[in-house]
């Protein structure tokens, strides 16, 4: 066994246990010692304003996230995992442990972990401009993005997975692409965000099977424009 692959089992040992309670509770504390990322629960408490509800930007299977600023300017997501989200909580750590390690421009910045008792958070960089979904479908603005933006968010959406699949430490498939989990920095810069269904890809292998994942709708649209343009090129 190559040394780096023996090095990322290490690394990913603990959040696949689950003989120990006690230990699959330590996770994000362990991960956060070993990346040296640590943010004081009482640290987010202040940046969000005790996770008053006008910071809320959204809530997903996992739980709330809020927005927040640091006593150093820096402004910053948190994610707080529910107390009584059992498929979250399997999600939170999978996010946890695939973006530990991968930086890039156009996949979104995990800053830090905090374990406070019974609370599990996880600090991002603040996308200021939310999601793709929300700017298309759901805001009076959908116009403001020009075409040449619009190209460099696709550009921008490739170069992010081409880094997954190739250019990080190893191979990470998604699996959930859509709209609502690309955002959009103050200059228009996508970044691929949510990691809840995402997988490691083993190096050992040619191919891996899962079960279905993903968003249904999304799912069933990329099924038609398949079908759509595979009868149109026949």
């Amino acid at each position: 066994m190559t040394k780096p692959k023996k090095i990322l089992e290490n690394f990913l040992k603990p959040f696949f246990s689950s003989s120990n309670k006690g230990k699959n509770e330590e996770d994000l504390e362990t991960i956060a010692a070993q990346e040296q990322k640590q943010f004081p629960f009482e640290v987010l408490v202040s940046a969000t304003k005790d996770f008053h509800p006008d910071n809320k930007l959204g809530e997903g299977g996992f739980g709330p996230v809020f927005k927040g600023k640091l006593s150093d300017g820096r402004q910053i997501a948190v994610k707080k995992l529910s107390h009584s989200s059992r498929q979250g909580m399997k999600e939170f750590k999978n996010e946890a442990k695939l973006l530990a390690r991968v930086q890039h421009r156009n996949v979104v910045n995990l800053l830090g972990y905090c374990v406070h008792g019974v609370e599990k958070l996880l600090v991002y960089e603040y996308v200021a401009n939310e999601s793709l979904d929300k700017i298309l479908f759901k805001s009076v603005n959908r116009d403001a993005l020009i075409w040449k933006q619009r190209h460099d968010i696709i550009v921008g959406i490739a170069r992010g997975l081409l880094y997954l699949h190739e250019g990080s430490h190893t191979c990470i498939i998604h699996r959930d692409i859509k709209a609502s989990n690309i955002l959009l920095d103050d200059k228009w810069v996508p970044k691929i965000a949510d990691f809840g269904m995402a997988r490691l890809y083993p190096e050992d292998k040619t191919h891996v099977n899962t079960r279905v994942a993903g968003t249904n709708q999304w799912l069933y649209g990329a099924r038609v424009r398949y079908a759509w343009t595979t009868i149109s090129e026949g």
